[in-house]
């Protein structure tokens, strides 16, 4: 199941980072307190919900292998999630009109956003190379080799 759950990630992929969300239209606050803060939390939560029982009950061992199949899953899509929401807030900083210490805010920001994609891929590997193929073949044969459309700044 987790593993059709990232087929179809891939699949709405091209759509969420071409959203109004990661062109950075909706503002700092919104986009990482609403969007990136409530979003990531709701994430888990969801993830956690649906996948958590069953990946317990097909565990006849001590639950750690349940609880580490979802715990990947959660990080992989936090991964996936978090990646278009520093890629909004970058896009937020390139529109310009903040003050120097926002601008400074902001960089940290996309920096941890940089530092969180290494960790998904080692916390989540097959899920990170399962994604990374299904958005290649979608890239090629579908998407016309578009993925993230040009953005006026």
């Amino acid at each position: 199941m987790g593993y059709v759950l990232v087929l179809l990630v891939a699949l709405l992929s091209k759509g969420f980072f071409n959203s109004k969300l990661c062109k950075g239209e909706f503002g700092f606050f919104k986009t990482y307190f609403i969007f990136g803060g409530i979003g990531s939390f709701s994430i888990m939560i969801v993830g956690i919900i649906i996948f958590g029982p069953s990946a317990l009950s097909n565990d006849h061992g001590t639950g750690l292998v349940g609880v580490r199949s979802v715990g990947r899953l959660i990080m992989f899509l936090l991964g996936v999630y978090l990646s278009g929401i520093g890629l909004a807030i970058y896009r937020i900083k390139k529109k310009g009109g903040l003050n120097p210490l926002m601008e400074l805010y902001i960089w940290l920001l996309v920096i941890m956003f940089i530092l969180l994609l290494p960790s998904t891929i080692v916390m989540a590997p097959v899920h990170c190379v399962v994604y990374a193929i299904a958005l290649y073949a979608l890239y090629k044969l579908r998407w016309n080799e578009v993925f993230i459309e040009r953005v006026p700044v």
